[in-house]
C-alpha cells in the first residue's frame, strides 16, 4: 500500500520526529506506525516539503536539521521523497487538468497515481 502526505501530513510527521510532539490525526498516526513497521509506503513531495520550510523561515527553527531528518526518515521507515524535477514536472503539465481540486491535491493524486504505477 502506498499514500502520499499532504502539506499538513508531513509537517506533523516531522514535528512527531524531530521533537516527539504528538500527531494530532489517529489515521496518520497508525499510517507512521505500518511505515515504521514497513508495511505501508509514505511519500512526499520535495515541493510541500519546501513550502513547510518557508513557512518556518523567520523562525528559530533549524531548517537544515529538519532537512537531514526528513532524508534521514528513509532508512528508518517506508518513506519515498520524490523530487519535483523536470521528468516530474512534464508528466504533472500532461496530466493536471481537473480545476476542482488545488495544486496540493493535485500533485497528492498524481504522486499516488505514479507510485502505483497507473499512468493516465
Amino acid at each position: 500500500m502506498h499514500y502520499c502526505l499532504n502539506r499538513e501530513e508531513l509537517s506533523q510527521l516531522i514535528e512527531f520526529k524531530a521533537r516527539g510532539k504528538d500527531v494530532e490525526v489517529i489515521d496518520l498516526a497508525v499510517l507512521i506506525e505500518a511505515s515504521r513497521n514497513w508495511q505501508v509506503e509514505l511519500g512526499c513531495l520535495s515541493y510541500l516539503f519546501a513550502q513547510i520550510l518557508e513557512k518556518k523561515q523567520h523562525s528559530n527553527q533549524d531548517r537544515s536539521g529538519m532537512i537531514c531528518l526528513l532524508y534521514d526518515l528513509v532508512d528508518e521507515m517506508y518513506l519515498r521523497i520524490h523530487e519535483c524535477d523536470y521528468d516530474f514536472i512534464t508528466y504533472m503539465l500532461r496530466f493536471l487538468h481537473d480545476s476542482n481540486l488545488s495544486l496540493e491535491e493535485q500533485l497528492v493524486e498524481l504522486h499516488n497515481d505514479m507510485c502505483e504505477y497507473r499512468y493516465k
